[in-house]
């Protein structure tokens, strides 16, 4: 989807925590319009998923554990330009924004900020 302010989003939830991704979608349900389409849990299931669900917008975690999420966020930023991607991290770190920002990302959220960051930035791109 390429409008900038759709009446409804297609989302592709990536976090290696269970915990973090049931808190998410329990946030993320309350926000009409959105619809989560998939789940992933790794760097290899977050690819597989993007590719056969093709969200309009992808909330990543960049930690995914052991492996590199901002590794997902080059390829599928390469795979759809058009790809909404929120960076999540549990870091506040310039570091982590810079490089979420370099590598594609629309907007950067810290995960101890992130609910209502996260809001604001869902409800903006849902027009309201």
């Amino acid at each position: 989807m390429t409008e900038s302010n759709p009446k409804s989003l297609s989302l592709l939830l990536i976090d290696d925590s269970e915990t973090l991704r049931r808190w998410w979608k329990e946030v993320l349900s309350r926000i009409e319009g959105i619809n989560i389409v998939a789940e992933a849990t790794n760097a290899a299931e977050a690819l597989s998923l993007f590719q056969s669900t093709r969200p309009d917008t992808v909330l990543l975690d960049v930690e995914l554990g052991r492996e590199d999420g901002f590794d997902v966020l080059r390829h599928i930023r390469e795979r759809d330009p058009a790809c909404f991607i929120i960076a999540v991290s549990s870091h506040r770190d310039a570091v982590y924004e810079r490089m979420s920002y370099e590598l594609g990302a629309n907007h950067y959220v810290a995960k101890l900020d992130s609910i209502d960051g996260m809001i604001v930035v869902l409800k903006a791109r849902l027009g309201r």
